[in-house]
């Protein structure tokens, strides 16, 4: 199949460019006067010819020159990124420090001393 490239200029539509093609894989090539728009195919070279190069477009009218590139289309591969999420369960122990106290039974009643504190137990 034959390769082809529209070349189009917003600000020269419609005029006539004296079109020199470096093309990507060698060689210099007189494309001659077009009228912007134009096509070009590839094959009009040589059969299998690629399109890929530089265009180099002298605008006679204006003394203006442009250029434009055509490249191929790369491809990349990407690798995705897995995030895994574990749930790791934790335990966790309270310890509870009680202050020491002293109990001593009068009188079928405890009397209960807790640090600076003193208490009456039934």
């Amino acid at each position: 199949m034959s390769q082809y490239v529209e070349i189009s200029d917003n600000n020269y539509s419609g005029q006539t460019a004296q079109v020199t093609f470096n093309a990507l894989e060698g060689g210099t090539y007189d494309l001659g006067e077009q009228v912007v728009p134009f096509t070009f195919y590839g094959d009009s070279i040589s059969p299998g010819f690629s399109v890929y190069g530089e265009y180099i477009l002298y605008y006679i009218r204006f003394y203006k020159t442009c250029s434009i590139t055509v490249l191929p289309v790369t491809t990349t591969t990407t690798i995705p990124i897995t995030t895994t999420t574990t749930t790791i369960p934790i335990t966790t122990t309270t310890t509870t420090q009680y202050e020491a106290f002293d109990a001593i039974l009068i009188d079928e009643f405890y009397y209960l001393s807790v640090g600076d504190n003193e208490y009456l137990a039934f």
